[in-house]
């Protein structure tokens, strides 16, 4: 099995989960898993904290691509300031991770 193709099972904060959205951080088939995700949690629990959810190492990658993109832009919000790094991190550690282990 490709590594690219590896599920990776993580937590996300609702900001962070929904930050993908607000800045359409995922491509198109992602945005599409992720809607699922969140249509689920809004039938189970509508004021959800956090998100578990499986992404491959190729979904992360893009993640991390369009996070970085974003984040170069100037016009972010100090609330943005403070989760686009902190969603990478989280990514990018999990995506470390794995593709060295």
């Amino acid at each position: 099995m490709s590594k690219h193709n590896q599920d990776l099972k993580f937590s996300l904060s609702a900001e962070e989960f929904n930050l993908i959205f607000d800045y359409q951080l995922a491509s198109s088939v992602q945005l599409k898993k992720l809607q699922l995700i969140k249509i689920e949690l809004f039938k189970k629990r509508p004021k959800f904290k956090r998100v578990n959810i499986i992404l491959t190492l190729g979904d992360i990658d893009n993640l991390l691509v369009n996070i970085s993109r974003e984040a170069n832009k100037n016009n972010n919000s100090v609330k943005e300031q403070y989760l686009l790094p902190s969603l990478f991190s989280k990514l990018g550690n999990k995506y470390n991770e794995s593709i060295y282990s």
